[in-house]
């Protein structure tokens, strides 16, 4: 006989912080790799490098391929100074299929880190990447700042400063064309 069922509970997943600024989409091209310790082995030899030019708070990553088909499994490393060690970031498989008129793309691997250089490193077992022809594109979460000049110059920006005071008002009332 099935057991009898004497209740339910119903759990409900709530967001827990608001995000006032969407993400912004930012596209790279590869660079030179970057002075610092690295890796003599053959993959590191195959990757791409990709400079931020700064520490950006990433949120996805993506991998824009070569027009045809490729499928590009990779790991991700990163770092935020060049002096540093290479950190694992997570793998991915990267593609591009055209059928016909079509085109389908893998979806960006997400990821919450914050970092200054990228590092792609095919599978050993794929093909390389064409850097003049592949563009890494980053969602990263960028703050703006909105602030109204007033008295003669130079102006203080106290942003959390100890002594600061509180005056925060909306963008829109600073700015009502916003």
């Amino acid at each position: 006989a099935a057991p009898a069922l004497s209740g339910a509970k119903v759990i409900a997943a709530t967001q827990s912080s608001v995000t006032l600024d969407a993400p912004t989409d930012l596209a790279f091209a590869p660079s030179p790799a970057p002075v610092g310790k690295t890796a003599t082995d053959d993959a590191a030899q195959r990757a791409l490098h990709f400079d931020l030019g700064g520490t950006l708070p990433l949120t996805q990553v993506d991998l824009q391929l070569a027009p045809g088909t490729r499928v590009t499994p990779v790991r991700l490393q990163g770092r935020n100074h060049s002096d540093e060690a290479w950190r694992e970031l997570g793998t991915s498989v990267f593609y591009r299929l055209e059928r016909g008129s079509e085109v389908s793309t893998s979806p960006p691997m997400a990821l919450r880190t914050s970092l200054r250089y990228l590092r792609v490193l095919p599978d050993p077992r794929a093909a390389a990447l064409d850097a003049s022809q592949t563009k890494l594109v980053v969602q990263a979460q960028l703050a703006s700042l909105v602030f109204a000049t007033q008295g003669p110059a130079p102006y203080a920006l106290w942003a959390g400063a100890a002594k600061a005071s509180a005056s925060a008002l909306a963008a829109v009332t600073l700015v009502p064309a916003l």
